[in-house]
């Protein structure tokens, strides 16, 4: 007898890391698979459902201009009875650290349907950092049944929590995700816009857009790249979020700075093929801290505090733009750009890229 499972997400990363799944339990004869999105962020969520080839069931649309936090939950949760009444899941899925993944676990709790969440047990152990993110985790490890660490360090900050049942560790799905981009990206992806690296350039990719990094932090970050611009063997290429304030922050700063190329947010493919030109990624990303060491190019996180600390290490490091400058430490990994591994793809701490796989045998054999 098939199972319902019910799948709810509503931003690009979440789509990105649950496509893989998406498409593996689609594959399984035991499962129904129904999809709800929020549409939390609906452009940059579009460009990712569209190059998986995923169609969504259920849509909240709860998007609008300035939404809070307040509006994300309550829209959400308002709808959720509702699709829960058509789809019947007897299981729902949620990934990651959003509003969206928090509340329909919380839907989930409230309708006494399992809910398994995906990337279980990252931890800052700062509330306000990654914020609201830290506490979303938090809150999403007591709603759910199971839980699906990506390392062994996950599962043990779930176990210090009281959570010791229904905890796998089965890696990170971006690297499923990354997996099957890459074949792509590899063989004959020829992307819309042409990002050339002259005379032997070293080449910078960098984005921004966490709340906590809006405001002085971001300020901090484009005045630094300045700083890194003066040096005309680099060039620059800042993929800007849509969020209206880093948008007019960083063109009111950048636009005029010669090496430093300010473009709109790239497709998935797009964006994998870029991060394989770069010689160095600066970034505020959780997922790209989980890419960039499969890749093998140096980063640096632009954040007070990171959940993914087995990746850090001396091509790996955290700063913190309020009270320490990127400059230093982007010039000292340049240098040592050519000495790096890109193309010949390290050891990940996140997974061989089988993490679906594996979920779906776990699902199969719990349901």
């Amino acid at each position: 007898m098939t199972k319902n499972i019910l799948f709810i997400f509503g931003t690009r990363p979440e789509a990105i890391k649950l496509a893989p799944l998406i498409i593996a339990l689609k594959e399984n004869k035991l499962f129904n698979i129904s999809i709800c999105i929020s549409s939390q962020h609906i452009e940059l969520l579009n460009q990712v459902l569209e190059f998986f080839n995923i169609k969504p069931d259920y849509n909240l649309n709860i998007m609008t201009e300035k939404q809070t936090l307040f509006d994300i939950t309550t829209k959400c949760l308002t709808q959720f009875e509702t699709i829960f009444n058509k789809s019947k899941p007897e299981l729902i899925i949620v990934q990651g650290d959003t509003t969206t993944a928090f509340t329909g676990a919380l839907a989930g709790f409230y309708a006494k349907i399992p809910v398994a969440h995906i990337e279980a047990g990252l931890r800052t152990f700062d509330r306000n950092n990654p914020f609201p993110e830290e506490i979303n985790r938090k809150l999403i490890a007591q709603l759910a049944t199971f839980h699906f660490a990506p390392t062994e360090k996950n599962k043990n900050d779930l176990q210090k929590e009281g959570i010791n049942n229904n905890v796998w560790v089965v890696g990170n799905t971006v690297i499923d995700a990354l997996n099957h981009t890459l074949n792509i990206v590899e063989n004959g992806f020829t992307p819309p816009f042409t990002i050339c690296k002259k005379n032997n350039k070293k080449l910078i990719l960098v984005t921004g857009h966490r709340r906590e990094s809006i405001g002085k932090p971001f300020e901090n970050l484009c005045k630094q790249l300045i700083e890194i611009s003066n040096d005309k063997s680099i060039e620059i290429i800042f993929s800007l979020h849509l969020n209206p304030n880093i948008q007019e922050t960083a063109h009111k700063l950048l636009n005029s700075i010669p090496n430093i190329k300010l473009i709109d947010p790239q497709s998935y493919p797009n964006f994998i093929w870029m991060m394989s030109q770069s010689d160095l990624i600066i970034t505020d990303s959780g997922g790209i801290q989980e890419e960039a060491p499969h890749l093998g190019i140096p980063i640096l996180v632009t954040r007070k505090q990171t959940e993914r600390s087995e990746s850090k290490n001396n091509n790996n490091k955290l700063v913190d733009l309020t009270n320490k400058s990127l400059v230093p430490e982007a010039k000292k990994l340049l240098q040592n750009a050519n000495n790096h591994c890109k193309k010949s793809y390290q050891e990940s701490p996140y997974g061989d890229g089988k993490s679906s796989k594996t979920i779906s045998s776990i699902l199969e054999t719990i349901l």
